[in-house]
């Protein structure tokens, strides 16, 4: 197939969401992983939705992220080690979107770094996000350009107001669920302000 066949493929499978087909357009032009060829991930991508209940969004949404993070079921003979790597890797992908997403306003890399140093948990503080957002250029934004063009560094924040609400919703996002009653931004940023705030902080006369 040329490309004007692929985008007319990809343009009736999307049923009118732009969002649907440019997450297909990056999944299917992403060719970081290996496994299969660009052919074959098209051909994931316009396949008929088996199960009529699932929008069409969120089975992008689920692709894309089986892609960066491959469960069990995708590779069956996974050794105990990798299977222990992926359970990780999960859940150092769930703390950081539960930050990002429960911020009231977006925060660049820095700002992100900075509070997570005030994480409770010893653990979750040790998490780097740049490690974890660097993979997720097709769900976020500001995930390759860290300073910012000409002005303030870039915030992170999800493309599309969908993608929060495919995470929080567990019967939809399955193992990729989050859930924000474990988050740890009010200690974080009661930590903040205790060692950042003074009288006079801005050192006027």
């Amino acid at each position: 197939m040329d490309n004007e066949e692929v985008s007319f493929a990809l343009a009736s499978a999307s049923d009118g969401f732009f969002e649907w087909a440019r997450l297909a357009r990056a999944y299917i032009k992403d060719d970081r992983y290996v496994t299969l060829g660009a052919h074959e991930r098209f051909q994931v991508v316009i396949a008929p939705n088996k199960y009529d209940r699932i929008p069409l969004l969120d089975s992008m949404y689920k692709l894309t992220l089986e892609k960066i993070f491959p469960n069990d079921t995708q590779t069956r003979s996974m050794p105990r080690t990798e299977t222990r790597l992926h359970s990780i890797n999960l859940n150092r992908f769930r703390s950081v979107m539960a930050q990002i997403i429960a911020t009231a306003e977006p925060l660049p890399l820095a700002s992100l770094s900075s509070m997570r140093l005030y994480f409770a948990d010893k653990d979750l503080r040790k998490i780097d996000i740049k490690n974890i957002v660097k993979w997720l250029g097709a769900l976020l934004s500001g995930t390759t350009d860290f300073t910012g063009p000409t002005g303030p560094p870039a915030t992170i924040r999800p493309l599309h107001a969908s993608f929060p609400d495919f995470l929080l919703d567990e019967s939809r996002s399955g193992e990729f669920y989050i859930d924000l009653s474990h988050i740890q931004l009010a200690f974080a940023s009661l930590g903040i302000m205790k060692d950042g705030l003074r009288f006079n902080i801005c050192e006027l006369t």
